[in-house]
């Protein structure tokens, strides 16, 4: 992970010429430490403590319970003030929980950062990225991203992507001499680097968020919460001062009034539906870290759990990445001998390092007896490399495809009977000229023989798709690879429709590939922007889409897709390009890691359904007791017990369980369809009792105490509705939250059930220290019972048959926009 280091003095130190096999000394690298010309910087992609606290405590709602504590105070309205520890304790939750998240995603977040290769003392090294300093020797190659601004040195060749930087999308070729910037990608070879520019100076430190792409996901869950806050934020102080002028003008009593606006304030701030959402993630993202999982984005936690195409680059994620030498089919002309001894000089000359390359050095050797006059990396774009070796002619490894043309069909007739088993199939060519202007194939190419690999298929990868096919997650296979040979390995790892595969290469990078998405299962010859434009596509035909990968050649779909996963031993571009790092590359984990996304949505659905209920109605009852001119029926006090018992402690057990079914529809709709006739019953229901009081003209006490028992009622019938299915756990927590809801009406009485002359009522309402505890409530048990009873009993049917309600128009409603858009 990339420290921080203190602010040094801006020092001069000339270039120094380093040899790249000796690279600097023991002593040089102390005077560059000691001169700060280290690869350090500020890291913003971590939350600091700061950071952790700032957002936690100054926020715009407790600004507004520090606010209304002030006033209650100085209004002495002392036994109102305990809504202001609820607050303290969401803001310590918050605090303590995603501190412990930080230290626990900023260790794993060292796991997946790859260490660079150095020349130090003649020796080769590994360095951590913040241990480089201006002049070391790195050793580049393919998959690599330059962390520092270099300048390649000795006989070595780059292909570089610096798309990232210039926008262009052309792979350009670097030799002795010319620089590599941060943040680009190498696409193909392998070269020595002198480090140039180090730490703020260099363009790592201002690029590293645009090089890494990071999408800032915004998933629909977290918009819908932030458009609330929004709302909630503009209109909260205007709808309380309205309250307080309204009620003011007409009763004449300011501290009721102030009071009354309090609790009006407090009823709509959803204070624990933002605390709670951020636990859940940090939660889920601590969870997913001890199964190997790292989450580079919080919000990607849900985005992963929506996805319905999951898209899977063969190699690293169907396979294991390692292949294993087969046998030749070489040409009668030509022997295994010679076919050896050609492996062995491109091996040697290449030096490539991927998987093919790595399978063949270990069966062969390498070795460079030939003098070399060219060579030409491997790269994703051309499938192939080679080399010319003077006088001997110049050979090519790589996709039979694109080294011979079409017309030869007796090669491809070939390749296809061994495809069509699942092997992977390389061709060798010979041409006794060099190779063509900007790397091209040089002419009078000659058919040498065909070399035969095959893949190892990860064990886990059936039951792995076997899940996500009972998931209805459809999945796609876009592969780099032989069509043939990826639909073989497809079929045998049990991926549904994985025989309907289409060769790539026939098609331009640029087509529209939206009704091609439709047809097949497996992309093969699909080069890195056509695999961008597959993803595209799918998410053109309305598919939120997660794409897989380990490889340079998958950045381009990583960053296009709506979440990307990569796995720890792929390539370091690949890795900053996603939202997941599996740190063991077990591909098996992304069933964790789908589970764990369905339940943030599932369990976060849950809570703000019951924290909006409040929110509702305290927004709906305020415009009504505005508009009347009268003072808020509730105190804060009173609404201490709805706050804590009703939504609080329940939303806080239920916001942890394990939910992991499928989400459904659309988060708001979910949530309104329930949350919005709760509060309308609960508005009908204060309106209800409060035309009683003006005909039977009942205390307000008696009056507001039965409001709460209504709203109690209501919520504890939301809330057993929301967490079905109910288990043994839940519902003794349940049944403790309905005992201690009905003492709380009893105990905190201003007219109590206790004897009034009693040492017990004496020790609770009189002797209490500074006579904070509050007295709320009045006694609803008397000869006014009749006016309650019925309601109180046919509330729970009341809101059963409003939620089924708005759920029947909603349905009906989206089924009707879904056939005008059908017609349309």
């Amino acid at each position: 992970m990339v420290k921080k280091r203190k602010k040094i003095e801006k020092v001069t130190l000339p270039p120094l010429e380093v040899d790249e096999h000796i690279g600097l000394s023991h002593e040089q690298v102390q005077e560059r430490v000691t001169l700060g010309l280290v690869n350090t910087c500020e890291d913003n992609s971590s939350i600091t403590v700061s950071q952790i606290l700032r957002n936690n405590i100054f926020t715009l709602f407790n600004l507004i319970n520090v606010v209304l504590l002030v006033i209650l105070f100085i209004l002495q309205r002392y036994q109102e003030c305990w809504f202001f520890m609820l607050a303290v304790i969401n803001s310590l939750i918050g605090i303590i929980q995603e501190w412990r998240s930080k230290k626990t995603l900023d260790r794993l977040a060292i796991l997946s950062q790859n260490p660079v290769n150095a020349i130090r003392n003649g020796e080769s090294v590994k360095l951590e990225q913040h241990e480089v300093v201006r002049d070391d020797i790195l050793l580049i190659s393919a998959g690599n991203q330059i962390i520092a601004d270099s300048v390649i040195i000795g006989s070595g060749t780059l292909e570089v992507d610096e798309s990232m930087l210039t926008g262009e999308s052309d792979h350009i070729k670097k030799k002795a001499g010319d620089k590599v910037l941060s943040g680009s990608i190498v696409t193909s070879g392998k070269a020595f680097v002198r480090v140039t520019s180090v730490g703020e100076e260099n363009y790592a430190t201002k690029l590293t968020i645009e090089a890494k792409q990071q999408k800032n996901p915004t998933a629909p869950l977290v918009k819908t919460l932030n458009t609330i806050i929004k709302v909630l934020s503009i209109a909260i102080v205007p709808l309380g001062l309205l309250l307080i002028y309204r009620s003011y003008t007409k009763t004449g009593d300011f501290s009721d009034s102030i009071v009354g606006a309090t609790s009006a304030i407090l009823g709509m701030i959803p204070e624990g539906l933002i605390l709670l959402t951020s636990v859940t993630l940090t939660v889920s993202a601590v969870k997913l870290a001890r199964q190997k999982v790292l989450v580079q984005s919080l919000p990607s936690i849900e985005t992963l759990a929506r996805i319905d195409v999951l898209c899977l680059d063969k190699t690293g994620t169907i396979t294991d990445g390692t292949l294993k030498f087969e046998y030749f089919e070489l040409e009668k002309t030509f022997s295994t001998e010679e076919a050896v001894k050609i492996l062995q000089n491109l091996l040697g000359t290449l030096q490539d390092e991927n998987a093919t390359a790595t399978a063949l050095a270990k069966e062969f050797g390498t070795e460079v007896t030939w003098n070399v006059e060219q060579k030409i990396p491997f790269s994703s774009d051309r499938k192939w490399s080679g080399a010319n070796f003077g006088s001997r002619g110049s050979f090519i490894l790589g996709a039979p495809s694109f080294i011979f043309p079409k017309e030869r069909e007796d090669i491809l007739k070939r390749v296809a009977r061994f495809t069509e088993k699942g092997f992977r199939v390389l061709a060798i060519g010979h041409s006794p000229l060099p190779f063509g202007t900007e790397n091209h194939l040089p002419e009078n190419l000659e058919f040498f023989g065909l070399v035969i690999l095959s893949d190892n298929i990860r064990k886990e990868a059936p039951d792995t798709f076997r899940f996500f096919k009972e998931q209805s997650v459809l999945l796609k296979v876009i592969s780099g690879d032989d069509p043939q040979t990826v639909s073989t390995i497809a079929q045998k790892a049990e991926i549904e429709n994985a025989q309907y595969f289409v060769d790539m290469s026939n098609y331009p990078e640029e087509d529209d590939f939206s009704e091609l998405v439709k047809e097949y299962t497996v992309f093969g010859r699909v080069s890195p922007y056509q695999k961008r434009n597959l993803i595209r596509a799918l998410k053109k035909n309305g598919h939120i889409t997660c794409m897989t990968g380990d490889g340079v050649n998958d950045v381009l779909a990583m960053k296009e897709s709506d979440c990307s996963i990569a796995m720890v031993e792929g390539s370091d571009a690949a890795r900053g390009a996603s939202e997941f790092v599996l740190l063991d590359s077990d591909f098996s984990t992304m069933v964790d890691v789908l589970n764990e996304g369905r339940r943030v949505i599932n369990n976060i659905e849950i809570v703000a359904c019951m924290y909006l209920v409040k929110t509702i109605y305290s927004f709906m009852l305020t415009l009504l007791f505005s508009a009347m001119g009268s003072v808020y029926p509730f105190s804060p006090a009173q609404m201490g017990p709805i706050n804590s018992l009703t939504v609080g402690i329940p939303t806080f057990f239920l916001a942890l369980r394990v939910n992991y079914r499928k989400p459904t529809g659309k988060f708001l709709r979910n949530v309104l369809e329930n949350s919005v006739p709760a509060a309308t019953i609960v508005v009908l229901s204060v309106v209800y009792l409060h035309v009683i009081k003006q005909i039977f003209d009942l205390a307000t006490i008696e009056v507001a105490t039965t409001c709460i028992l209504m709203i109690g009622i209501i919520g504890f019938t939301v809330m057993t509705k929301m967490a079905r299915p109910l288990n043994k756990w839940l519902i003794a927590l349940f049944v403790l939250l309905i005992t201690s809801y009905i003492a709380a009406l009893i105990l905190f009485q201003k007219v109590p059930l206790i004897p009034e002359n009693s040492w017990l009522a004496d020790f609770i309402f009189e002797k209490y220290p500074l006579k904070l505890f509050p007295k709320p409530y009045g006694n609803i048990f008397n000869e006014h019972l009749f006016f309650y009873a019925p309601i109180a009993f046919a509330l729970p049917f009341a809101f059963q048959y409003l939620s089924w309600t708005a759920e029947k128009i909603l349905h009906w409603k989206e089924e009707r926009n879904k056939i005008k858009n059908e017609k349309s």
